[in-house]
């Protein structure tokens, strides 16, 4: 299937998923792929079932777009819902994804899936400050760092902790941390984990461990270092 997308006048661009994997014994990969031209770009990868996955667009009066993908109904309880906010650059002519949400059949799709719009809700500022005061409370704490970082190596993981320690200065008092919040809910992150109110629940929770076994559940839960530590720059709505 495939959904075409035009980001502006006079640009298409054809979005569908192509299978990379076909071996019988697991599970099929594939990636979203974006068509513009003779111009291809892989934009996510996806884990699919045997059957044929529902892929929807929605366009935006911004000029971005709502991709969302429903699999098949064989896909496998590994396999799981996705929605993309694209947006298209056009300093350098490409498709780039702005925010990113997966969750199974059971979870809520969060508020900006489908509207495209990022706030924090107002019910979930306390916990997100709560996790926000966990995450600068252990910045420092060897265990913690090696739970959250232990994915990296060498210059990376270094660059990853001055970033952290850096990032977590400015979350001095209730205004610095109600601003953090607002910046993981705004463009500048693609990972939604620290602004989508299911997940910051849980990870609240998760604050009242101790810091290694937090950092250990931010980096499961919550899609990290990368959201704690990077600020994502994307291009700006039109």
């Amino acid at each position: 299937m495939v959904v075409v997308w035009t980001p502006k006048p006079g640009t298409e661009v054809e979005l569908y998923m192509v299978r990379t994997k076909h071996a019988e014994s697991d599970p099929h990969t594939g990636v979203l792929r974006a068509r513009q031209g003779t111009n291809r770009q892989d934009l996510e990868a996806f884990t699919l079932g045997k059957g044929s996955p529902k892929l929807t667009l929605k366009p935006l009066a911004n000029g971005r777009a709502l991709f969302g993908y429903s699999p098949a109904s064989d896909g496998g309880e590994n396999n799981t819902s996705r929605v993309l906010l694209l947006a298209y650059d056009d300093k350098t002519d490409k498709v780039r994804v702005y925010k990113r949400w997966r969750g199974g059949a059971e979870q809520p799709v969060p508020a900006w899936a489908e509207s495209g719009e990022f706030a924090v809700n107002a019910d979930a500022v306390g916990t997100c400050e709560k996790v926000a005061k966990k995450i600068a409370a252990c910045a420092k704490d060897p265990g913690f760092n090696d739970a959250l970082f232990r994915r990296l190596q060498g210059p990376e993981r270094a660059t990853a902790e001055k970033g952290l320690m850096g990032t977590t200065k400015t979350w001095k008092g209730a205004k610095g941390l109600r601003q953090q919040c607002q910046d993981w809910a705004s463009d500048k992150y693609e990972d939604t984990h620290l602004s989508d109110p299911t997940e910051l629940a849980q990870l609240a929770k998760d604050a009242d461990l101790d810091c290694k076994l937090f950092g250990r559940e931010l980096d499961d839960e919550g899609g990290l270092p990368r959201a704690v530590a990077v600020a994502d720059s994307a291009p700006a709505a039109k």
